[in-house]
């Protein structure tokens, strides 16, 4: 869901936008965003080691 949001620069901004889009408290924003951008360098990360084996 997060994948379709145009987000500001800045952090805080980030955090307000999604609590004003889907209605959530500031807190409940700020901790997932932190879990989505988590999961987002979790995939990045395995991407980039299974390129990698690919081509030792």
């Amino acid at each position: 869901m997060l994948e379709k949001v145009e987000f500001p620069w800045r952090k805080q901004e980030v955090i307000s936008k999604i609590a004003q889009t889907f209605n959530v408290e500031l807190e409940f924003a700020a901790k997932r965003l932190e879990r989505w951008l988590r999961k987002k360098e979790e995939l990045h990360f395995y991407s980039y080691l299974s390129n990698h084996k690919m081509h030792v």
